[in-house]
């Protein structure tokens, strides 16, 4: 009875209170979008290279973990074609299926600050995913994601 009354709570309390959370379960970040799908994204380390006023290049790799663990023997270069951007107003995000796990980052852009999303480019190389963003306002990507 008591398992009923705390399942409808959930429900009751509408789903944003439910499913807008973002949960870290170990290595894994887990962010849920409203409609409640979860997709377990395990993060890769992020540096940002060179950078100036229309570009900014942030290199992506693996963690050492990662070297020994699960991306072990893996070139990101086999995996182009899985990579995905995603657009949003506070990050540009990166993912790449690797083995059926989702790998990526979240790039913070600067409030305020545009970019072109469009002429963005993502390579993918053995060890590193470089990506190039293409800014369509002037803004300093390495001293926000410093924070």
């Amino acid at each position: 009875r008591n398992q009923r009354k705390a399942t409808s709570w959930c429900i009751t309390q509408g789903s944003t209170s439910c499913h807008s959370i973002s949960r870290i379960r170990g290595a894994h970040i887990v962010k849920e979008n409203m409609a409640g799908d979860e997709t377990p994204m395990t993060e890769l380390l992020a540096d940002v290279g060179r950078e100036n006023d229309d570009t900014a290049e942030v290199i992506l790799s693996k963690t050492e973990m990662q070297k020994k663990q699960s991306l072990k023997g893996i070139k990101f270069s086999d995996f182009q074609e899985t990579i995905e951007k995603i657009n949003d107003a506070e990050y540009l995000g990166i993912r790449i299926t690797i083995n059926e796990e989702l790998y990526g980052y979240d790039i913070p852009i600067p409030g305020g600050a545009k970019i072109k999303p469009e002429q963005t480019k993502v390579k993918a190389e053995k060890d590193t995913i470089k990506v190039q963003i293409s800014k369509e306002t002037k803004f300093n990507l390495k001293s926000n994601m410093m924070h």
